[in-house]
């Protein structure tokens, strides 16, 4: 998975592009690729992921999801989900965790 960040929105959104395949074991070692990419302090506002160019989510991705999901929340931030694709949104349905997250279906 490569993680881009794109320019804010007009609310101050951090708004970021998933591009690939979501499964840690493709993160390339220990460290969260959205800390690396935000610094620190950047799960502390609304992050807006864009999931329209991932083609494979796994467990292990799930699990990064869900952990994202909670340390936002634990920081006061907040992790909206936005442009997913069918087989994003098939896995979130399979697993039970479609009301979980926020998801954004006006993009």
């Amino acid at each position: 998975m490569r993680l881009t960040l794109q320019p804010p929105d007009a609310s101050g959104t951090v708004r970021v592009k998933a591009v690939g395949q979501i499964s840690q074991s493709r993160f390339g070692g220990t460290t969260d690729p959205l800390i690396d990419l935000l610094g620190p302090d950047g799960l502390k506002c609304v992050v807006q992921l864009d999931l329209e160019q991932v083609d494979y989510v796994d467990s292990s991705g799930i699990g990064w999801l869900v952990g994202t999901h909670r340390r936002c929340a634990d920081a006061g931030g907040q992790l909206v989900l936005c442009r997913l694709p069918p087989v994003v949104e098939q896995v979130l349905k399979f697993c039970g965790l479609e009301n979980l997250f926020r998801i954004d279906r006006t993009l």
